[in-house]
């Protein structure tokens, strides 16, 4: 199942793109979203992504083209409880939950891609959880790119209105209306077609935002940990996630190979936003150079 909210007009000839469901537990399973460049070299990076709040994997399908034309594979599974993956839909489960999906998506890729480095991606929330799985699994990534990650959320999120009426009648909390969902972008076509996704999470319950927030307290103490080639992208015009507060995670990184990129103008949903192609020339800069020398 796919909104065609999401579904990108290729010119040319479109990446292969494959679902597949990934069973990750007796009755668990993952879907994963896989495009393939037409001809890739063996040992091009695979890029395992990590969507952000609310969402799932389909809609990278839009940006998955600035992938494949490099030669890159690009996955990005749904996680649990988004999308088409199985889990309590509006809620997050336990990091240990998180970390052992990730083993069985790297076991995927490494039977799927013998013999290719892979670099963990993601972008938001998705950046978040990337860097905390990235510690206990650094042995098997090549590199760590965070992409406007949530290690803080913007001062200015604390006085967006909340549905007090939501929250206690049905226990939930909505995190897509237009007071969080412009102030993200300035693509107004990001906005519409976020809103008509029948597959992303309109509302979440507060365990869900309350986990996420236990996480960023582990930041930027567990930076010390991690030992990858760091690849850091923000946005300027940034009021979703604080910025000072990834600078201190790539401060407090023991990676050698750290890089950081601010985007002047670039709102906080950077693959949607006009920066996108600067920000995937800066990224397979950073790979060319530190990862895959």
């Amino acid at each position: 199942m796919l909104s065609v909210i999401w579904t990108p007009t290729y010119t040319g000839t479109p990446p292969h793109y494959r679902q597949m469901p990934l069973v990750v537990g007796p009755q668990d399973r993952l879907m994963i979203h896989c495009w393939e460049p037409t001809s890739r070299l063996p040992s091009a990076p695979v890029v395992l992504l990590l969507h952000g709040i609310g969402m799932h994997g389909a809609p990278y399908g839009a940006v998955a083209r600035e992938f494949t034309d490099r030669g890159l594979v690009l996955l990005a599974p749904d996680l649990r409880g988004h999308g088409q993956s199985t889990g309590l839909r509006g809620s997050l489960p336990e990091v240990e939950v998180f970390q052992a999906d990730l083993l069985r998506i790297l076991d995927f890729i490494a039977a799927e891609w013998p013999g290719a480095p892979v670099v963990l991606m993601g972008e938001s929330m998705g950046g978040l959880l990337a860097a905390t799985l990235a510690v206990d699994a650094q042995s098997r990534l090549a590199g760590l790119a965070l992409l406007v990650p949530a290690f803080q959320v913007h001062r200015s999120r604390f006085m967006a209105p909340v549905s007090v009426s939501r929250l206690f009648t049905q226990g939930l909390i909505p995190i897509v209306a237009d007071c969080h969902l412009t102030p993200a972008t300035r693509d107004p076509r990001f906005v519409e077609s976020r809103l008509k996704d029948p597959l992303t999470l309109q509302e979440v319950n507060p365990a869900y935002l309350l986990r996420l927030f236990w996480l960023s307290q582990r930041w930027p103490a567990s930076a010390r940990q991690l030992q990858l080639p760091l690849f850091v992208g923000l946005a300027e015009k940034d009021c979703i996630v604080d910025n000072a507060a990834a600078q201190r995670v790539l401060e407090k990184a023991s990676s050698p190979i750290k890089d950081l990129r601010l985007w002047p103008e670039a709102y906080h949903t950077v693959f949607w936003d006009p920066v996108l192609p600067t920000l995937m020339t800066d990224f397979d800069v950073w790979l060319k150079q530190r990862v895959c020398r």
